[in-house]
């Protein structure tokens, strides 16, 4: 075992039924590829590896990649894998392709301050992956689930929109982990889309971002910016006045994509 280190945000999932909720949830299958963001220890790891699913661990922690190799031997494991790196460092586009033809999963229970930064690398890579099962922190988890109008609406939620449907599976209070969180955890499962509703998903977050930069103020002051600095003509845009008047939180996603058209069009 190793003592969770605070710098890298680690809380240990310990508790067992949690633990076989979240393995339903991921749904393992014999022969599959699943990558697993920050194993640690391996309290997860174990369950995937023994449904027979080819595991890949992805920890920048030296000690947890060490533990786990040394209980995972390949000889005795041939299945299991863990690799030294950051995950955000990773090149998805060539890692995942040079393991499988085929759409893989992604797990892991994510250290709570690079939550964002790990769904955005996801959802911009999502047509490599047929599903997301991620811990995140509940508030993380509500953002990504939000529909428009709600107050916790915004990038990451029309992000998530674009390339999955997204659920939240359950929630893990505090004392199932080791050090217990100040806060309560949910698992989000993302499924992920054979295409995003938009074929520009960088291109239509940018204008996503402009708007929610000054989310108080109606789309047409707070999109200002971004039309000016893409040359965007407004005349004869007629379209665009039932946009206008509006607060960004108050358009939903297939809303975002008949604006973004507008204006590229």
């Amino acid at each position: 075992m190793i003592s969770p280190k605070k710098s890298l945000g680690q809380n240990f999932l310990q508790d067992k039924k949690k633990l076989e909720r979240i393995v339903e949830t991921i749904n393992p299958q014999a022969g599959e590829f699943i990558v697993e963001i920050g194993p640690g220890p391996g309290a997860l790891t174990d369950y995937l590896i023994k449904s027979g699913a080819n595991t890949i661990g992805i920890d920048v922690d030296p000690r947890a990649v060490n533990l786990l190799q040394e209980k995972y031997p390949k000889e005795q494991f041939p299945n299991f894998e863990v690799i030294l790196k950051d995950f955000l460092t990773v090149n998805l586009q060539e890692f995942v392709k040079s393991i499988s033809s085929e759409r893989i999963k992604i797990v892991g229970n994510i250290p709570y301050n690079i939550s964002s930064q790990i769904f955005f690398k996801i959802f911009e890579n999502y047509e490599l992956f047929s599903k997301s099962v991620l811990t995140v922190q509940k508030e993380v988890a509500q953002r990504v689930v939000a529909k428009e109008g709600n107050k916790t609406y915004g990038i990451l939620s029309i992000a998530a929109g674009l390339v999955s449907e997204p659920k939240i599976a359950l929630d893990i209070p505090p004392g199932c982990f080791f050090p217990k969180p100040k806060v309560t955890s949910s698992v989000i499962e993302l499924l992920l889309r054979d295409e995003s509703l938009c074929s520009d998903f960088k291109e239509i977050m940018k204008l996503v971002r402009a708007a929610f930069n000054q989310r108080r103020k109606k789309l047409s002051n707070s999109i200002a910016g971004y039309v000016q600095q893409n040359k965007i003509n407004l005349e004869g845009k007629n379209q665009l006045s039932r946009f206008f008047d509006k607060r960004p939180e108050a358009l939903s996603v297939t809303e975002f994509i008949e604006l973004y058209d507008i204006l590229k069009g």
